[in-house]
């Protein structure tokens, strides 16, 4: 008797952990896909000139999820025009011109900074 009481136990338990690692599993992915892409209109407001430091793609808007326009490898220097922030992630982002595309670099991925004051130029 004691036996199928502790398997009823054991089977109950069991069943209650995993319907709960679903809902976790289920909450993960949910915030994932509640990444935003922020279309936010840039300018040509500084002399900066920046460095990446490895190879990284300008995005057509603030954020991570936002679409590619080109590669940018760390041998370009970029003209910088101005930055803003992610108001999801806190991230500044930069307005930056790499060959005839303008677009945006996340401030995270640069080396360096010349001219303007040594700074990323001025908020959008």
């Amino acid at each position: 008797m004691k036996f199928r009481q502790h398997l009823a136990a054991l089977v109950t338990t069991t069943a209650l952990l995993t319907g709960l690692g679903a809902v976790a599993a289920t909450g993960t992915a949910s915030a994932a896909t509640t990444a935003t892409c922020h279309k936010y209109s840039g300018s040509d407001k500084s002399t900066a000139t920046g460095k990446l430091k490895g190879t990284y793609n300008l995005k057509n808007g603030v954020g991570a999820d936002c679409g590619n326009i080109q590669s940018v490898s760390s041998s370009v220097t970029l003209n910088i025009g101005c930055y803003k922030q992610n108001p999801d992630s806190g991230v500044w982002w930069i307005y930056v011109k790499a060959g005839s595309n303008w677009g945006w670099i996340s401030s995270d991925n640069f080396a360096s900074f010349t001219g303007g004051s040594g700074s990323a130029g001025p908020n959008c």
